[in-house]
């Protein structure tokens, strides 16, 4: 490593955006700011050759295509994207608030991705991953779509949402959808779609117990083209298939009917996070390498885990994005012993715990950086 930046280390001492607090006072003198800034640049120093060598390996993928944005934006079906504020969900177009409820949805299940354009998927394929997400696929290639078939075939899984593969980035548009072909792997091919009604849910059951959530803008009607393809939700107001799965040689494929990751921004359905939880688990053995235990999910999904890989040592990075302080045990059964990143110290694991488990209390908006313990470091 380098270096590292920070922003506005002394204050403004003019015009309309003076007077802002730095890392140092107005004056240039240390205040408190610059001793924390001083112990995490020391941090970093120490470790710099692990963080540089320390990287995530995600095991799904989050199918991000700037065509999709671009083409959706000239047609129109932004939602006022220029006239309001960015902050706004409401303001920001399906197909961004699709990315962003997919990634939400994973982080908050403590589940590292990647996110994944066509070019890489022609470059270096989809080998590396356990799972793909096609968050309101609107348009796709067929040679794009012929390599997500044979991710499938080989043993990865796939989920996707409305609207399923309509157009090629050409804007030609598909006769049958899911396009380029992906109906076949699917088991299912869209008859029609149209707006969804106030209060349409979709409910379903597995074997963890019955969920069920909201659909949101639109909702697809699908006609089974496969036996093997089991509809394993359905909407609520008529009893049609709304979620559909399917073996697909060693792999398998799930199709939504209707806007799933954007509903999560939406609607905050902890059905619908714990459905992809599942889904993940049982068809493409992706679980959080980290599981947190004793928090209200209220607090849980904001207490982010990065777990970065390196030679011989795992870097964990615990954040409390809450207002408020937490207590949680944390569980992991491949990594050992961990030693605190700041002072060196062993974290002691909880022995009246019958899991074993490592306890935690973070500050509001507490920070806590961890490594595994090397052979030679432990005690």
């Amino acid at each position: 490593m380098k270096g590292f930046t920070y922003w506005l280390w002394r204050p403004r001492t003019s015009d309309c955006e003076g007077g802002e607090f730095g890392l140092v006072d107005r004056d240039g003198s240390i205040i408190q700011r610059t001793l924390a800034a001083s112990e995490v640049a020391k941090t970093i120093g120490n470790n710099s050759h692990l963080l540089e060598s320390s990287f995530p390996k995600p095991k799904v993928a989050i199918f991000q295509s700037a065509a999709i944005q671009h083409i959706m934006f000239g047609e129109g079906m932004d939602q006022n994207l220029p006239f309001q504020d960015l902050g706004s969900i409401r303001s920001k177009s399906h197909y961004r608030d699709s990315l962003m409820g997919a990634y939400k949805m994973l982080w908050e299940l403590k589940i590292a991705c990647d996110f994944i354009d066509p070019g890489t998927i022609k470059e270096k394929g989809l080998d590396e991953y356990r799972a793909l997400i096609l968050p309101y696929p609107y348009l796709l290639n067929k040679d794009i779509a012929d390599a997500i078939k044979e991710f499938v075939q080989s043993g990865g899984s796939v989920v996707t949402e409305f609207p399923s593969v309509m157009k090629d980035e050409n804007g030609h548009v598909y006769e049958q959808v899911p396009g380029a072909d992906l109906w076949s792997v699917f088991g299912c091919r869209e008859r029609d779609f149209g707006h969804v009604e106030d209060g349409e849910l979709i409910t379903g059951q597995t074997e963890n117990g019955g969920f069920e959530f909201p659909a949101l803008h639109y909702r697809q009607s699908l006609d089974i083209t496969e036996e093997k393809a089991k509809v394993v939700a359905r909407f609520t107001s008529d009893g049609s298939p709304a979620i559909v799965y399917r073996d697909v040689g060693q792999g398998s494929t799930l199709l939504i009917a209707t806007c799933f990751f954007s509903g999560y921004l939406t609607h905050d359905s902890a059905d619908a996070s714990r459905f992809l939880s599942y889904w993940l688990k049982q068809r493409a053995g992706i679980v959080p390498e980290l599981e947190l235990i004793g928090l209200p999910r209220s607090l849980e999904r904001n207490v982010e885990v990065g777990v970065l890989y390196g030679n011989d040592t795992t870097l964990v990075i615990l954040i409390n994005h809450n207002p408020v302080g937490v207590r949680f045990g944390l569980r992991s059964e491949n990594m050992g012993k961990f030693l605190n990143l700041v002072n060196e110290q062993e974290i002691e694991l909880d022995n009246t715990s019958q899991s074993k488990e490592l306890q935690f209390s973070l500050d509001p908006l507490g920070v806590l950086a961890m490594k595994t313990m090397e052979t030679g470091e432990r005690k």
